[in-house]
């Protein structure tokens, strides 16, 4: 079934036969709109219309499964419409449309020879993925691109990426204390462990730039050594061998509040246990010492009831003291050797890369955007420009920072008049851009709406889903004036 309904945004609905001026358009469509089937008869009518070979429209998608569907889409929509400018009777509308203008243009023949051409020549067309024309544009271009002619693509850097943090791990490892590394795995913002830096990398290691928060921190606050906790130990573990009946007696006989007067043997019991052999290399304190501190036995006590008094409070105060300078001199320590880790590891896994002469998917993103912001960048985009007159970007929601640069370089920055005149076409759901998936900026779509300005369409018919779920979900959305938050992400009934 189909439901189609005013729309309520500014957007304007695409209409497949209307004008198709150059310059950059932006049209939004949601799943079951009829997104493959836009695209390919905008290809038709570049192909058509605007008399452009097969291999001047370039087809960019995300995935190598949607690659292949589009192209078998594009070579049958073609050879059907060959079969129109034939005289075949097919029910297909814009082929039809297409034919009938042409007949009024009187370029029937020639029109028909293009499609020909066009459907014999289609191995030829520019469909790929996002990485598949970073690799041929590097390939085919690596003297502008300085990209080394024997570097070898391979599918996953993982195992790479995961030798350089183990590297970086255990050269941390070998410099640290005992005491530094235990705190390095406590529980907080700043804790650090190996597999924590492998999901960290895999993060600092993409092509999208990215800004680090927070700055560098200060290193040069001093804190107590560990000489100085371990004596601090020793102190109060002779005070509780010798005092230990005393000091619970105190506790006892003291006029304490609940929590702290029902837990005094558990607290002792716990202290027997720590005391036997903590030293200084021990990752922090148990909560015994804290809840046996002279501040916290005084917080404890009644408003009417006088503190208990003993040399072991006094010794676990100083204790908690100590080891929460440690904490504040550590804690900078831990950020800034997560900071030098994002600066220093993806560096290090492209000399690795560099030296064994191979390239991710994520390095051809990042070599061509290189590439194009270089001196040479002008010639390399004006060589590309020159061989593809159109580009027509599918599922443009998933484009990323890095990937929407190259675009805007080799044509938003290009389009303009004279030679440089073309078509950047971008298609995509502004809706699941907020998810990020696959890498997605949405800022870098709302960047691509204002580019596109007035030329921003939205396809409104939904094909594929029953017109009583379309019907609810217009409801529903129409509660919300920004039902996605996010200025220039509306819903389009």
């Amino acid at each position: 079934m189909t439901s189609t309904t005013t729309s309520t945004s500014s957007m304007k609905p695409f209409d497949p036969l209307g004008d198709l001026p150059p310059g950059t358009a932006l049209i939004e469509a949601s799943a079951g709109t009829g997104k493959t089937y836009t695209m390919t008869s905008l290809f038709l009518r570049l192909l058509v219309e605007q008399g452009l070979a097969v291999d001047q429209i370039l087809v960019v998608t995300f995935t190598e499964a949607a690659t292949a569907e589009l192209r078998d889409r594009v070579r049958h929509r073609l050879y059907r419409t060959l079969r129109v400018f034939r005289g075949a009777k097919i029910d297909d509308e814009l082929a039809v449309a297409l034919r009938r203008r042409s007949v009024e243009r009187g370029t029937l023949m020639a029109d028909q020879d293009r499609l020909w051409a066009a459907y014999t020549n289609f191995d030829e067309a520019a469909i790929s993925t996002i990485h598949g024309f970073c690799h041929r544009v590097l390939r085919e271009n690596a003297f502008e691109s300085g990209v080394p002619f024997d570097s070898e693509l391979i599918a996953d850097e993982e195992s790479l990426r995961d030798e350089v943090v183990r590297d970086f791990w255990i050269n941390e490892l070998h410099r640290a204390r005992p005491s530094y590394f235990r705190f390095l795995g406590k529980p907080g913002p700043f804790v650090v462990t190996l597999d924590r830096l492998h999901r960290l990398a895999w993060k600092v290691c993409s092509p999208q730039p990215m800004r680090i928060l927070p700055g560098p921190p200060d290193l040069t606050s001093e804190g107590p050594d560990e000489a100085t906790i371990d004596e601090a130990i020793e102190a109060a573990r002779e005070i509780w061998s010798s005092g230990r009946e005393q000091a619970l007696a105190a506790l006892r006989g003291a006029d304490l509040k609940a929590p702290l007067l029902k837990k005094i043997d558990q607290y002792a019991e716990e202290l027997d246990r720590w005391l036997e052999s903590a030293t200084a290399a021990d990752a922090g304190l148990p909560e015994c010492v804290g809840r046996l501190s002279s501040s916290n036995v005084r917080t404890n006590t009644k408003v009417k009831g006088t503190p208990p008094e003993h040399a072991l409070f006094d010794a676990c105060e100083r204790l908690g003291s100590l080891v929460q300078k440690r904490v504040e001199r550590l804690t900078p320590k831990a950020l800034e050797l997560l900071l030098r880790f994002i600066r220093t590891v993806p560096e290090e896994l492209r000399a690795r890369k560099r030296a064994r002469h191979v390239q991710s998917f994520d390095d051809l993103l990042f070599l061509l955007a290189k590439a194009l912001r270089s001196e040479a960048g002008p010639a390399l985009a004006g060589a590309l420009t020159g061989r593809y007159r159109a580009a027509l970007i599918d599922e443009f929601q998933d484009t990323d920072p890095v990937q929407y640069e190259i675009f805007k370089r080799l044509f938003v920055d290009r389009i303009g008049g004279g030679d440089d005149l073309g078509w950047l076409l971008l298609i995509g759901d502004p809706k699941q851009a907020i998810y990020s998936f696959r890498g997605a900026d949405i800022y870098a779509y709302l960047d691509a709406a204002r580019t596109a300005g007035e030329r921003r369409f939205t396809l409104e018919t939904n094909y594929r889903t029953d017109a009583r779920l379309v019907d609810a979900f217009n409801r529903l959305y129409a509660c919300s004036p920004a039902p996605f938050v996010e200025a220039g992400i509306d819903y389009t009934r």
